[in-house]
């Protein structure tokens, strides 16, 4: 098994072509926000995002109501709260061809499936408890679930490969560990990429067998690491770490850090636009980190989005170039709503 560490010092090390630009480019934000939709009553917070282009929905987790909350696409539109046997839940993915919702919560119960059309409660998904992040291998029809942890709590975590359509369970890996967070999925790859949070590091897995491939430690002085954004074609992992909080970008066929810049503190969700080349960053505090790719290895942060304390989930809409933030109330009080963002043309 191969390692590589990730030293505070790393970037001083990387040629010059190689180093972040942290000079802000002439002018405003590339990003521009174009509407908003609100949900008056809402106390605490909003977890992740899916969405139906076809069908013009926008799925929320509200993870502090124990709802998924539904919305028009576009015109925000409150449509629908759904109920049912969930009480915190956390990730969704949306199965247009068999009208179906998949939902992780990390209550004693289960993950849910419900019927996309009618919002309907169909059965749960039998995994062991505290299901929180998921990744999606669409080629090969397989969910990965985060399972166990902290929350439950269990001091033991589990990543869990399920067929999604049927709910057939096919192997699932083990990490002594109670915080286990977010993961990037290779979709023309054999990889997947996981970080093993209070360990301080990343897994790299086989994404059929779960076996562990490599291990890159993470060097806690740059942080917790928490989430990516990835790159697949480029071979670059965006990972954003928290306390203190920094954005690293990473070779994903060696754990080689390429750039790093100091990120918003409070970080749940990063984003990787393929069509402008840019990585998003949902700062809880108020604002987006907008970095940009451009040549090889050269990335430059652009000015900033301000946005609202508590928005800190996204999700991107690549053909309506859109960007949507969720705003959690959580400890500002102020009126949960959802945020429609213009990536540009």
């Amino acid at each position: 098994m191969r390692q590589w560490l990730f030293a505070a010092a790393a970037c001083a090390c990387l040629p010059f072509a190689a180093l972040a630009d942290t000079h802000a480019a002439a002018g405003g934000s590339p990003l521009k926000i174009i509407g908003s939709g609100e949900l008056p009553g809402y106390e605490g917070d909003f977890d992740h995002f899916a969405v139906d282009t076809a069908g013009q929905r926008l799925f929320l987790a509200a993870e502090d109501h124990g709802t998924l909350e539904v919305f028009r696409l576009g015109s925000l539109a409150h449509l629908k709260t759904v109920k049912g046997p969930i009480e915190t839940p956390h990730a969704i993915l949306f199965l247009p061809d068999v009208h179906k919702l998949l939902v992780t919560e990390t209550g004693p119960s289960l993950p849910h499936y419900f019927n996309a059309d009618t919002y309907a409660f169909e059965k749960p998904l039998k995994l062991v408890q505290g299901a929180d992040s998921m990744g999606y291998d669409a080629p090969r029809n397989r969910a990965y679930i985060v399972t166990g942890g902290k929350e439950v709590p269990m001091p033991d975590s589990w990543l869990e490969q399920v067929n999604p359509r049927t709910g057939a369970r096919i192997n699932k890996a083990h990490f002594a560990s109670a915080n286990v967070q977010g993961m990037a999925v290779e979709q023309a790859g054999p990889h997947l990429y996981i970080n093993v949070s209070d360990q301080h590091y990343i897994a790299v897995l086989d994404k059929v067998s779960l076996k562990e491939l490599a291990r890159w430690p993470v060097d806690p002085a740059l942080g917790t690491n928490c989430c990516f954004a990835f790159d697949e074609p480029g071979h670059r992992l965006f990972l954003a770490t928290r306390a203190p909080g920094n954005l690293l970008v990473l070779d994903s066929r060696s754990g080689a850090v390429l750039a790093r810049f100091k990120a918003p503190e409070r970080v749940d969700q990063i984003e990787w636009d393929a069509r402008h080349r840019r990585v998003y960053v949902i700062g809880g505090e108020g604002w987006i980190q907008i970095i940009e790719a451009r040549g090889k290895d050269q990335f430059v942060e652009l000015p900033r989005l301000d946005t609202a304390p508590g928005a800190k989930t996204s999700v991107l809409v690549p053909s309506r170039n859109e960007l949507y933030v969720a705003v959690s109330p959580g400890d500002s009080k102020a009126m949960a709503r959802i945020l429609r963002i213009s990536t540009g043309r």
